[in-house]
């Protein structure tokens, strides 16, 4: 059990860089073979390979709206998964928006290295229209 909580841990630690900019930092907790799955828009959907690959989401982001934050509610974690209960606050065109998600994390030797996000996907199809 203590390896569950080195790994939220960590993977809280990741979310906390995120909400200070700390780009290196979180990027400091992600394998470099990093495999981060996106479903949803073809704006944003995909695989991401690697810190490159995730940098390249990372800026995808940034163009697509105004603002966001990731704001992680709940955290649970099991052996080598960590499960993140939260939602996303989307500035996009003046215009705010919340939308939850749940994102299933894989650590293996104290590095992040899955990541899948589960959002309403519509409801960001619909934000990325607006």
């Amino acid at each position: 059990m203590a390896v569950a909580v080195d790994n939220v841990a960590l993977i809280q630690e990741g979310y906390q860089r995120f909400a200070r900019h700390d780009v290196p930092g979180v990027f400091a907790l992600f394998s470099p073979e990093l495999v981060w799955t996106i479903p949803g828009p073809a704006e944003l959907a995909g695989v991401y390979r690697g810190h490159e690959g995730v940098g390249g989401f990372l800026a995808k982001l940034q163009e697509s709206w105004e603002e966001q934050q990731v704001r992680p509610l709940e955290l649970f974690g099991e052996g080598d998964r960590v499960v993140v209960l939260g939602e996303h606050l989307i500035v996009r065109k003046g215009e705010a928006y919340r939308v939850p998600f749940a994102h299933a994390w894989t650590v293996e030797g104290g590095l992040a290295t899955s990541f899948y996000e589960y959002t309403d996907t519509a409801e960001i199809e619909r934000i990325l229209a607006g």
